[in-house]
């Protein structure tokens, strides 16, 4: 309940910001690095924001499953939280850490990493998909766990963009659709 009150918190902060940008653009006219970084930190905090309503959706969910009338969802058929949510909070903290330090081998690394949580989905999913198909009882709380897996595999996509603001802020490079594979040999300089 608590996550869901502060997310009202962080879409107040994200029209703050809004305005505050608009401002500094439209007073100082930032040009070249300066113009570059002002957009790099308007598009994180717009990923920001919607980590926090990804942030609440979990929130909902977990309200759901545990507040109600209905039993508590079986263990076996949340295994796949846990580890998801570690890695989404890793992404997400190194990638807000590349962008505060402007590490350019971290936020490369962390654009890479997504794959890995985008594989914890799919894998997520199948697991549902078997429980739902030996149990067919437990189909709402499985459609539940879904919401959420999705949620962390979304927040790892936000990690992922903010990541990819780093390396634009760092080499002006655009990198948002260059393959994560090719990444390091293209934006990294060569030994």
């Amino acid at each position: 309940r608590e996550v869901v009150e502060r997310d009202e918190t962080v879409n107040s902060l994200d029209v703050q910001l809004d305005e505050e940008i608009v401002n500094l653009i439209a007073l100082r006219q930032p040009m070249g690095g300066d113009l570059r970084t002002v957009v790099a930190i308007a598009k994180a905090v717009t990923d920001l924001e919607r980590v926090g309503d990804e942030a609440e959706k979990i929130a909902r969910m977990t309200i759901e499953m545990y507040g109600g009338d209905q039993n508590p969802p079986k263990k076996r058929l949340l295994r796949s939280i846990k580890p998801m949510a570690t890695h989404a909070s890793e992404l997400l903290r190194d990638s807000l850490d590349s962008f505060a330090r402007l590490d350019l081998e971290k936020a490369v690394a962390s654009v890479q990493r997504d794959e890995e949580l985008d594989q914890e989905f799919a894998a997520g999913l199948r697991e549902l998909m078997t429980y739902v198909m030996e149990d067919s009882r437990v189909i709402g709380q499985a459609m539940n766990v879904v919401w959420v897996i999705k949620a962390l595999e979304r927040i790892g996509d936000h990690a992922k963009n903010i990541s990819e603001y780093t390396i634009f802020l760092i080499k002006g490079t655009d990198v948002r659709h260059v393959d994560p594979e090719f990444l390091a040999s293209d934006v990294l300089p060569g030994d």
